[in-house]
C-alpha cells in the first residue's frame, strides 16, 4: 500500500473539495461514477446515493454480523476452502490451494465492521474485528486460507488501518482506569498485523471524532509504561504529544541511557525548526550519553551529519558518519565514510578502525546481520555485524585474499541474504576475470552480479545502489591481478558454483533452482569470454547429466541459456 492517506486527513480533504463544487458539478461527477460503475456494481452503488435524511438509511449492523464470521470461521478452520498444498511456479514458493472466495467473503465482513465502528457501534466492531483477524491469523498454518501467503495481495482491505480501527474500538469500550493495559494488551496481541507501524498518531487519524479523554490518557499511559519498563516508543511518543519538544528534551537528558530514541525525537523536531547548531549540540550530547553498543545511536549519529551538511562543516559530517558506523554498521554510512576519509587525508585510518568495529563485532555476535526482539526492548538493540559486510569492505579497498580467506569453510546457501559474504565475493571475483564492465555479452553474469549488488546494498535506496555501483565500477577500471591469482580465483569460482549447485538442486531446493542456473552459466560465460568456450560448455554438460531426472532444474538451466549471447541455442535439452 503506496501513498495512503489516514481517514481523518481523507475526509478533511473530501470536505474541503466538496466546498468547491456547485450542486451542477456534484450532479456531473456523481453521473461520471454511474456510466464507469459495472453492472454487477450498480445496485450497490444506488445504495450508496441515498442521502442520509432520506430516511432510506441502509440497515445498521447487528449481531448477525458476528454469526456470518463465526461461521466463516469454522469453515476456514474445517479446511472448507482447501484442496491441497502445492508448488506455485509464478510465486516460487509452495502455498494452499482451493476455493480463494474466502478473501471476498472477509473483505465483505471488514466492510460491516468499518461501518458499525463509523456508526458508533464500538463493541460490536471490536468483537468483528477480533473474528477477521482470527481467521487470517489461521493462514500461519497450511490446510486454511488457500491463495498467496502475503494476506496484502488476497484482500482489497487496508489491515493497518483495520487494525487501528480495532483499538480505537478498543479505547471506546474500556474504562480510564483499564485503557493503558488493555490497549496495549490490544497491541501485543495483534504484534504480527501491527509491527512496528502502531503509533499514537495513527489512532488519533483513524478516526474524525476526538478521543475523550485523550490527555489523561497520555499521562496515564506514560506512568504505565514507566512502571512496566517496556514499549519505550510508545512512551517517547505519549510523552511527545502531552509536553511537545520541551518534555522530549528533558526525558532524553534525565534518562537517554533507559529512552535514547528521545534523542532522535528531539533531534527530528529541531530539523523541523531549521536550528542546525542546536542539532550538532544535542546530537554530540545523545552520543556522549548513549552507550556505543546501541544501534539507535547511529540514528543520533544522523542528526550530526545533517547538520555538518547544512552548515558545511565537513568534520561535524566524517564524525557523524563514524560514530553511526560504529553503533549500527551498514554499506551507506562506510561509502560515505569512504568517500570523506579519501577527501581528507584519512583514509586508511577510518578504514582500518571501520574493519577492526566489524570484526569485534563478528567476534560478539556471530554471523548475523540482523537480530529480532520483542517489542519492550526495540529500542536498545544491540549492535551487529556480518560476513557480507566485512567482505564488502575488504573488496572495496582492494584486500581481495583477505575476501578470498573470509570465504573459505562457508556454506554453499544462504547467498540471498547478505549474511554469507560469497554472496558478492563470487560475482566479484567473475565481473573481475570477465573482464567487461557493462556485461552486455555476458547476460547471465549481469544478473548474477545485479542481484549480488541488490543484497550487498540490503535493498537499500536507489542512490545508495548507485552510490556503490560507481565505487565498484571504478575498482574494476582500476584492478589488474596478477595471472597467478586470476586462474586461483577462477578455478575456486568454478568449483563454488559446483557446490553450490549441488547443495541447491541435490538438497531438492526447488525454489532456487534459478540460482543455481544462473550462477551455471554465469560461470560458463566468463570461461567464454576467457576463451575457454568449450570447458564451459562441458561444465553445462556436466551438471545437465548430473541431474537427468530434474526436470524443474533443467528448465530453468534452458532459461538461463536461452537469454545467453554466448551459449544460446548451443545446449539444448533432450
Amino acid at each position: 500500500m503506496q501513498n495512503n492517506i489516514n481517514f481523518r486527513e481523507f475526509m478533511r480533504k473530501v470536505e474541503k473539495q466538496l466546498k468547491n463544487y456547485s450542486s451542477d458539478t456534484l450532479r456531473e461527477i456523481i453521473i461520471t461514477w454511474a456510466k464507469k460503475t459495472p453492472q454487477a456494481k450498480r445496485q450497490e452503488f444506488l445504495a450508496m446515493i441515498i442521502p442520509p435524511s432520506s430516511g432510506k438509511k441502509p440497515p445498521k449492523p447487528d449481531k448477525e454480523l458476528l454469526k456470518g464470521i463465526k461461521a466463516l470461521s469454522e469453515r476456514v478452520e474445517d479446511g472448507d476452502y482447501c484442496d491441497g498444498w502445492g508448488w506455485d511456479n509464478e510465486l516460487r514458493q509452495e502455498r494452499d490451494w482451493g476455493d480463494e472466495s474466502w478473501a471476498e467473503e472477509v473483505d465483505d465482513f471488514f466492510s460491516q465492521a468499518n461501518d458499525a465502528f463509523l456508526n458508533g457501534q464500538y463493541e460490536l466492531a471490536k468483537q468483528a474485528y477480533k473474528g477477521l483477524f482470527a481467521i487470517l491469523a489461521m493462514g500461519e498454518e497450511s490446510g486454511h486460507l488457500p491463495g498467496n501467503p502475503d494476506i496484502a495481495e488476497m484482500l482489497t482491505t487496508d489491515i493497518e488501518e483495520a487494525l487501528l480501527c480495532y483499538f480505537r474500538a478498543v479505547y471506546m469500550t474500556t474504562s480510564a482506569e483499564t485503557r493503558p493495559c488493555r490497549l496495549l494488551e490490544s497491541i501485543q496481541g495483534y504484534w504480527y498485523f501491527a509491527g512496528s507501524h502502531f503509533s499514537l498518531q495513527k489512532l488519533i487519524d483513524a478516526g474524525t471524532i476526538s478521543l475523550p479523554d485523550f490527555h489523561q490518557f497520555l499521562d496515564a499511559l506514560v506512568n504505565f509504561l514507566r512502571e512496566k519498563g517496556s514499549h519505550h516508543n510508545l512512551l517517547r511518543e505519549a510523552v511527545k504529544l502531552s509536553g511537545g519538544i520541551t518534555a522530549l528534551a528533558e526525558l532524553a537528558r534525565r534518562e537517554g541511557k533507559e529512552h535514547p530514541g528521545a534523542y532522535v525525537d528531539w533531534l527530528e523536531a529541531l530539523d523541523g525548526k531549521n536550528d542546525y547548531h542546536m542539532m550538532a549540540e544535542v546530537a554530540r550530547e545523545g552520543l556522549a550519553a548513549v552507550p556505543h553498543d546501541y544501534s539507535i545511536r547511529a540514528e543520533i549519529a544522523e542528526g550530526l551529519i545533517k547538520a555538518g551538511k547544512l552548515l558545511n562543516d565537513i568534520s561535524l559530517q566524517l564524525s557523524g558518519y563514524r560514530e553511526a558506523f560504529c553503533s549500527s554498521p551498514n554499506l551507506d554510512y562506510f561509502l560515505n565514510l569512504f568517500s570523506l576519509a579519501s577527501q581528507n587525508n584519512c583514509f586508511t585510518q577510518e578504514v582500518e578502525a571501520a574493519i577492526a568495529i566489524l570484526t569485534s563485532l563478528l567476534q560478539k555476535t556471530g554471523c548475523r546481520n540482523e537480530q529480532y526482539y520483542p517489542i519492550d526492548d526495540e529500542i536498545r538493540m544491540s549492535s551487529v555485524s556480518s560476513p557480507g559486510l566485512l567482505v564488502t569492505i575488504y573488496i572495496l579497498t582492494g584486500r581481495y585474499e583477505q575476501a578470498y580467506q573470509l570465504c573459505q569453510n562457508k556454506a554453499a546457501l544462504g547467498w540471498t541474504y547478505g549474511i554469507n559474504p560469497k554472496g558478492l565475493a563470487i560475482p566479484f571475483f567473475l565481473v573481475l576475470l570477465a573482464g567487461e564492465i557493462k556485461l552486455a555479452a555476458t547476460p547471465n553474469l549481469e544478473k548474477l552480479w545485479n542481484e549480488a549488488v541488490d543484497v550487498a546494498c540490503d535493498d537499500g535506496s536507489i542512490d545508495l545502489r548507485k552510490h556503490f555501483q560507481q565505487v565498484m565500477d571504478d575498482v574494476f577500471n582500476h584492478i589488474q591481478l596478477p595471472e597467478k591469482d586470476e586462474t586461483k580465483y577462477l578455478e575456486w569460482c568454478i568449483s563454488e558454483a559446483g557446490l553450490r549447485v549441488g547443495a541447491i538442486v541435490g538438497e531438492k531446493h526447488r525454489q532456487s533452482y534459478h540460482k543455481a542456473a544462473n550462477l551455471l552459466v554465469a560461470v560458463a560465460e566468463v570461461l567464454a569470454r576467457r576463451e575457454r568456450k568449450k570447458e564451459g560448455a562441458s561444465l553445462l554438460g556436466k551438471y545437465r547429466q548430473k541431474y537427468p531426472r530434474h526436470r524443474a532444474f533443467r528448465e530453468e538451466l534452458d532459461a538461463a541459456l536461452a537469454i545467453s549471447c554466448i551459449y544460446k541455442g548451443y545446449i539444448v535439452s533432450k
